[in-house]
């Protein structure tokens, strides 16, 4: 089996377990999910895939990401990070429409420092 293949297999592993509901590659390897992200039991610091859209919910709390690179650009509800190794919110989804949740980081992102990244969400906890 080739490199890719083998990529492709071990991200396939990860998406089956992490989505409620269904996702689709585009021709660049983003992934867009109808439906929520829920990942668990990560042990890496980074994502091995990169999101583009996620209809509902995105979380990957209670982790070990030290960033949010490979993050959804866009997403339809509430976005979790909390209680992982977090020191930036750089690459977190600009736009949040509910809740933004990123306490428990060596970060302690405060009011201002989410202001820089996130535009629009509703309570900063």
């Amino acid at each position: 089996m080739k490199s890719e293949e083998l990529k492709m297999e071990i991200i396939k592993k990860y998406l089956d377990e992490w989505i409620d509901g269904k996702y689709n590659f585009r021709k660049n390897g983003i992934v867009d999910v109808t439906g929520a992200v829920k990942i668990r039991n990560y042990p890496y610091s980074k994502l091995i895939v990169k999101f583009g859209k996620v209809s509902l919910k995105f979380d990957c709390a209670d982790n070990n990401l030290e960033t949010l690179e490979g993050c959804p650009k866009k997403i339809g509800t509430s976005f979790y990070c909390q209680n992982n190794r977090l020191t930036s919110l750089e690459h977190i989804t600009k736009n949040i429409p509910y809740y933004l949740y990123c306490h428990n980081n060596p970060g302690n992102f405060t009011t201002e420092e989410i202001d820089k990244y996130v535009k629009y969400y509703i309570n900063k906890l």
